[in-house]
Parts: structure tokens; C-alpha cells; sequence
């Protein structure tokens, strides 16, 4: 056996936690429930991996902290969000073909609607909307994000991956 049964938290929990923090950060604007969920997971595990530090030392210990910077890194260098836009950029670019919402990897597009006087398309993520944000996205912009057209204004874009943004609209 890897670990032993008394240990399974060093294991399951961290890994747990990390699969919550990085997931919420597969979303443009993130997605605060499993991120609060995986905060609250890795509190709990460096508060029992103190504990158990002080009173027991285990080979296994160390590789609780190593997970921790792993997520750490991976957050940091936005890998979550790259790897979900790459699964799902083809069925967004599908998307903007038939100009139906459907989903696409781990996104639920509610709506796909063209941004009048411009080349830009918005997608617009079902479930958005909030106390952060009004709506979050993606924008697919060929000639780029005009600097000001009816229906973008107000919104923060960042670059993804070619003509490709996500937008968000903070709630005022």
C-alpha cells in the first residue's frame, strides 16, 4: 500500500483541494464556490499537517507541501484556464459557425450574439452573474477588441489564444 490508512489525508484531501482551486480556475472570471471550497479544504490540511508535523514525523509529510506548490504554480501560470480553452476551442469555434449555444468542454455557453458594427462575437457563459460579475465570457475578435462599440463597454477583456479573449462585466 502507497500510504497507510491512518495517512489517507495526505493523499486524498490535498488532492481534493487541489482539484477545487484549480477547476474554479478553468472559468475566465473563476468560479468562487469550489475555489471557497478548495481554500477552506487547504486550511484544513495545513492546520492537520502542522499538527502532525509536530508530534509525528512521516516520509510522507513532505509531499503535502510539494502538491501545495505544484497547485501553486499551476495557478499562478494559468495552466487550468489555457488546458480548458484548448479542449473547448473547437466546439466554441463551432459555435460561432452556427451561432447556437451549446457546450463546449467544461463551458456551457448560454448565448452566442454578434456585437453590432464589428467583427467581434460574444459567448456568454451560462450561470454568470453575481455579486463580482454581471456576465463573463469569451469574445472571438479577428481585427480585435474595438476600443469602443455598443454592447462591449464596461467590460474587461484579456487575450487567450489567437483572436480569441474572455470578457467579463463587473456588477456596479
Amino acid at each position: 500500500m502507497i500510504v497507510k490508512a491512518s495517512a489517507w489525508w495526505l493523499a486524498v484531501l490535498p488532492a481534493g483541494a487541489s482539484v477545487a482551486l484549480l477547476y474554479s480556475l478553468a472559468f475566465p472570471a473563476g468560479n468562487s464556490g469550489p475555489f471557497l471550497v478548495g481554500l477552506l479544504l487547504w486550511g484544513l490540511v495545513g492546520l492537520v499537517w502542522l499538527v502532525r508535523l509536530v508530534w509525528r514525523r512521516d516520509r510522507w509529510l513532505w509531499a503535502t507541501p510539494a502538491l501545495g506548490l505544484l497547485t501553486a504554480l499551476l495557478a499562478w501560470f494559468d495552466v487550468p484556464l489555457n488546458v480548458a480553452f484548448s479542449v473547448a476551442q473547437g466546439g466554441l469555434e463551432k459555435q460561432l459557425v452556427s451561432g447556437e449555444p451549446a457546450r463546449a468542454g467544461i463551458y456551457e455557453i448560454a448565448e452566442v450574439k454578434k456585437v453590432e458594427g464589428t467583427d467581434v462575437t460574444r459567448l456568454r457563459l451560462a450561470g454568470t452573474g453575481g455579486p463580482y460579475y454581471e456576465e463573463t465570457g469569451f469574445l472571438y475578435a479577428p481585427s480585435g477588441v474595438p476600443e469602443s462599440a455598443d454592447g462591449l463597454n464596461g467590460s474587461v477583456y484579456r487575450p487567450l489564444k489567437g483572436a480569441w479573449y474572455w470578457y467579463d462585466i463587473a456588477t456596479r
